[in-house]
């Protein structure tokens, strides 16, 4: 029986892990494949491929990161019901159920359709006397997204493709913040995020990011104010 595969750099393999998890379908207790889980090598692959990728990624238009989209959401209509299919023998879910999950991917890939009005910024004339500030909107870079057993059509649609969308590199990024209630998560996310202030359990860093001025990377007014 063949293994699921693997995709990296836009072409399919088998990782050599020798731990199997075994794919199998609720309704009648049969496999339908092994899953290899990814060794360290795999995963280092991947986060090296995506920094990559990142660079080229940045400089493309969001006119044609739009129209990628528009490609995206006829290929998963085309296979609506192939994928819903998958799903169904997988998780158990009816067919119906399957193909509900399916179409609320596909809406927000439409809304990745959208992505050059978010991307837009916004400026404020005259903040004050002399200044003029001026804000734009961008992702954090390589991410990671772990994703629900039950949902593996619909929670993915919600993260990859506004991801895929919005890619772009930002030399301003000195700030960030996260919710979370787990001791861990935070000591991990204070401990090795490369910015210059950490929020954790807060809405934003102080100051605002609406003024890119500390930090250990660039500032929009130079090295007095970083």
């Amino acid at each position: 029986m063949q293994p699921v595969p693997s995709l990296i750099d836009g072409a399919f393999f088998i990782s050599a892990s020798t731990e199997l998890i075994s794919v199998t379908n609720p309704a009648n207790h049969t496999q339908i494949a092994p899953l290899p889980c990814s060794t360290q090598a795999d995963i280092a692959r991947a986060v090296s491929s995506a920094k990559t990728a990142l660079t080229s990624c940045s400089q493309v238009p969001v006119s044609e990161r739009a129209r990628v989209m528009m490609r995206y959401q006829q290929l998963l209509k085309e296979n609506h019901d192939q994928i819903a299919e998958l799903l169904s023998s997988e998780t158990g879910k009816t067919f119906a159920d399957a193909k509900g999950g399916v179409w609320r991917g596909i809406e927000v890939v439409e809304q990745g359709m959208n992505v050059p009005a978010m991307m837009m910024g916004e400026t404020v004339g005259t903040l004050a006397r002399g200044i003029d500030t001026y804000r734009d909107t961008q992702p954090l870079g390589v991410c990671l997204g772990i994703t629900a057993f039950n949902f593996p059509a619909m929670i993915p649609l919600w993260m990859f493709p506004l991801a895929i969308a919005l890619v772009n590199r930002h030399s301003y990024g000195n700030g960030t913040s996260i919710f979370t209630a787990s001791g861990a998560a935070a000591r991990k996310y204070q401990q090795e995020v490369e910015v210059g202030q950490v929020g954790i359990n807060i809405p934003i860093p102080v100051p605002l990011p609406f003024f890119s001025l500390t930090g250990w990377k660039n500032s929009f007014y130079g090295d007095l104010l970083a």
